[in-house]
């Protein structure tokens, strides 16, 4: 078999610092994009790495040198995106910490390149190869990209994605009394632990002594560990959308955290909040909570959507009185007419 080496690819990537003791930085990135023809004429299939990341975890590697690991990865799973990777870079290593991280942080190394082998894959009418599965290796970091969208992002404060169990998702949510009982679960009396950091999907690293540097909170204590619940991350997914006044985070963390959001809501058999707003409509527990939906959907005005929600209050009462006296499409052709700006969420 030929082992290739050198597919770049487009990734988005986070670097974290981790750890009371400082010998290393975690970070998140795209490894591989799915459906995106590089400069070879490649184009990597989902599911292409799905067998080989169940023999093996590939190596890290700096420019494809074998005698160059970069560092490990942690973990390696297949999105509809790509290829996400998590791993930890040592600060204690000369290549990592003198070169490498302040590469990446000023942006002379903004790609990753993976090596691997075609196990199968088929040409299309118009000369591309489909790659269907592939063995991989390894995943490099590189300088120069064959892929001209594989671009790093940026380094961010995004918490790269824990895996927490899911509580029941009938459970109510109180992020003030959640983040509260956080605070002692994981020690975090005087100033925020590296755990505190697990319930959480932004934090500003630059302020990380500080509680109020922690946003969009997602786990609470139950039975006596750190489980996800899901109408926090309803919730979290509503305020990305702009709902309640949306959150203050940078732009370029936008795509990580609702990247995770997206994860957890597969995890829960949930499609993407952020394709359509049928999932916000359909997790919305209270008028309330859909008021706010609305309020962050583009071309609705605070007023528009308490009108439309006090309206869709009235609808059972106004549809059982009228029923079979046409009543009741006046109040359809109402609605209709307020939601006509709603625009897709791909427009906004």
């Amino acid at each position: 078999m030929k082992i290739e080496k050198k597919i770049h690819t487009g990734i988005e990537f986070k670097l974290i610092d981790e750890g009371a003791d400082k010998k290393f930085v975690t970070f998140e990135a795209y490894a591989s994009t799915f459906g995106n023809r590089d400069l070879g004429g490649d184009i990597v299939v989902k599911g292409a790495f799905t067998r080989s990341l169940k023999d093996r975890t590939p190596r890290l590697l700096w420019m494809h040198d074998q005698r160059e690991p970069a560092g490990v990865i942690t973990s390696a799973i297949e999105t509809d995106k790509g290829l996400l990777i998590t791993g930890k870079l040592s600060l204690t290593d000369t290549l990592t910490k003198g070169r490498l991280i302040p590469q990446l942080e000023l942006g002379g190394i903004d790609s990753m390149s993976i090596g691997y082998c075609a196990i199968d894959y088929e040409m299309t009418k118009e000369g591309y190869r489909l790659l269907k599965e592939v063995y991989l290796y390894e995943i490099s970091f590189v300088t120069m990209p064959m892929n001209p969208q594989a671009v790093v992002l940026g380094v961010k404060s995004v918490v790269p994605y824990q895996d927490l169990p899911l509580a029941d998702d009938t459970l109510e949510w109180d992020a003030a009394a959640a983040i509260g009982r956080v605070r002692e679960f994981t020690r975090s009396t005087e100033v925020p632990s590296e755990r505190y950091r697990q319930a959480f999907l932004w934090f500003d690293s630059e302020k990380s002594d500080q509680f109020g540097a922690y946003k969009l909170p997602i786990a609470d204590v139950i039975g006596g560990e750190l489980k996800v619940i899901p109408r926090a991350v309803f919730a979290s997914a509503a305020a990305m959308r702009g709902a309640r006044g949306g959150v203050d985070i940078p732009d370029a963390d936008r795509p990580g955290v609702q990247a995770n959001i997206e994860r957890y809501y597969a995890k829960m058999q949930r499609d993407s909040p952020f394709k359509s707003y049928a999932p916000l409509f359909a997790d919305a527990k209270t008028i309330r909570d859909l008021e706010a939906v609305l309020q962050g959907a583009p071309g609705f005005s605070d007023t528009e959507a308490k009108t439309l929600i006090s309206r869709v209050a009235d609808l059972k009462n106004i549809g059982q009185r009228d029923a079979g006296q046409g009543g009741a499409g006046g109040l359809a052709d109402e609605l209709k007419q307020l939601t006509a700006s709603l625009k897709p969420m791909d427009q906004k």
